[in-house]
């Protein structure tokens, strides 16, 4: 059986991401202790946590990254992906 290990991101829809984006990063301090990696981008922040990297990061309104109909999408870290889907 598998199990879920941890988060690997947690992506939202947003009007405007950038203005979102900075204003966690200023409001709530979302950014401080985290470091942004050079292979995502800017208005992405990588925490490192246990199981990995943990991606927080909103997304343009339109967004097919996603279903339409669905506002946000949490991925989680598994330790066997056959396993959790049988």
């Amino acid at each position: 059986m598998g199990h879920v290990k941890g988060i690997g991101g947690l992506f939202f829809r947003a009007r405007d991401p950038e203005a979102l984006g900075a204003w966690y990063r200023e409001r709530l301090g979302v950014g401080g202790g985290c470091s942004a990696d050079d292979s995502v981008p800017p208005n992405q922040w990588v925490w490192n946590v246990t199981a990995g990297p943990l991606v927080f990061a909103p997304f343009k309104a339109d967004t097919d990254y996603f279903p339409d109909d669905r506002q946000y999408m949490i991925n989680l870290r598994v330790d066997d992906l056959d396993a959790v889907l049988a």
